[in-house]
């Protein structure tokens, strides 16, 4: 340890021993320091912040799929029953296949607990809301190319059905929220870039939508390309709940994480299952809570939760990845 006088820099020891000795060594040549006073960490600032943290991994696990593992209501009640325990307050699905369409979502489940359902058409998104869930997730793709790999249609084919889904939505009561994929970037398309997902996000935020989900599903953001993408987007959608969704293709989730975070973006959308693309539950809450950020989740409850992902809910045994398209982006 070192007290600074000016440019001299002298060790604690010195500074307990004698006057004599301290003149004696402020006589000594000594190369002088220049002191550089550097601001203050972003990091800094997020301490105490609260972070909403959604789950995914119904719709997103590469290694279960329960709704389309032939899952039981039991089994998909059980595992929001888990995340309910575990403080997880919001649990996303795909649109279930046609044998699973007797099992309504809006029972059965605990209190406090939201389930989603991701819909791509006005097929599905009438089958969604006869399960009665919380609510609906209209999706679509950024890019024109991406959006018809994926889904078959063209985008404004798409943008059509999920604006007549959400006024069904509307008349049934259940909010919408909207989830652009291939958000930052398209393999398929160059020239798309992130404000064109905003323009697609502001068509349903003028429609009712109570919240935006921008997606890295092609994992082509990066810290910087995050921090241009998002700063404003608070002040764009007020009255919205804006969240991102990242990949860890690439290992920089938490880097991107932190770059929405300065930008005042404190929802992330995430999977328990270990080995998912996307940003894995565990990684980010453990470097939420070392930076002493409020999530509401127990961590030891949630890896229980996640032994529940081990194998398939149903039959226990290893599925197969989602299936995925030229432009990396999961069918869900």
């Amino acid at each position: 340890m070192t007290f600074h006088i000016g440019t001299l820099f002298i060790p604690k020891r010195i500074c307990r021993a004698s006057p004599g000795r301290l003149r004696w060594y402020a006589r000594l040549p000594h190369k002088p320091r220049r002191t550089m006073m550097l601001p203050s960490l972003p990091i800094l600032h997020l301490a105490g912040t609260r972070v909403r943290i959604d789950d995914i991994s119904l719709r997103r696990s590469p290694r279960v799929n329960a709704l389309r593992a032939g899952s039981s209501a039991s089994d998909i009640q059980a595992f929001i029953a888990a995340a309910n325990t575990a403080g997880v307050r919001y649990v996303e699905a795909p649109l279930p296949d046609q044998g699973l369409d007797a099992v309504p979502f809006g029972t059965g489940r605990p209190t406090g607990t939201q389930v989603a359902i991701s819909v791509w058409d006005l097929d599905g998104g009438r089958r969604a809301l006869a399960l009665r869930p919380d609510c609906l997730v209209l999706t679509l793709v950024a890019s024109e190319a991406g959006n018809l790999a994926l889904t078959g249609r063209p985008r404004v084919d798409t943008i059509e059905q999920l604006q007549q889904v959400a006024a069904l939505a509307a008349a049934s009561g259940v909010s919408i929220m909207a989830a652009v994929h291939a958000a930052f970037g398209c393999p398929l398309d160059a020239s798309v870039d992130t404000e064109v997902a905003i323009d697609l996000a502001d068509l349903f935020a003028a429609g009712g939508a109570t919240g935006i989900v921008l997606c890295d599903d092609t994992a082509m953001a990066d810290p910087l390309s995050i921090e241009r993408a998002c700063d404003g987007l608070r002040d764009r959608w007020q009255a919205l709940d804006v969240a991102v969704e990242l990949s860890n293709a690439r290992g920089m989730a938490l880097a991107n994480a932190l770059a929405a975070m300065t930008t005042g973006i404190a929802h992330f959308r995430v999977s328990l299952t270990p080995g998912d693309t996307h940003t894995s539950a565990m990684a980010l809450l453990a470097m939420l809570h070392g930076m002493e950020c409020e999530t509401g989740i127990d961590m030891d409850r949630l890896h229980a939760c996640a032994a529940l992902l081990e194998f398939p809910i149903g039959d226990r045994s290893p599925s197969k990845p989602p299936s995925q398209t030229s432009s990396g982006i999961a069918r869900v």
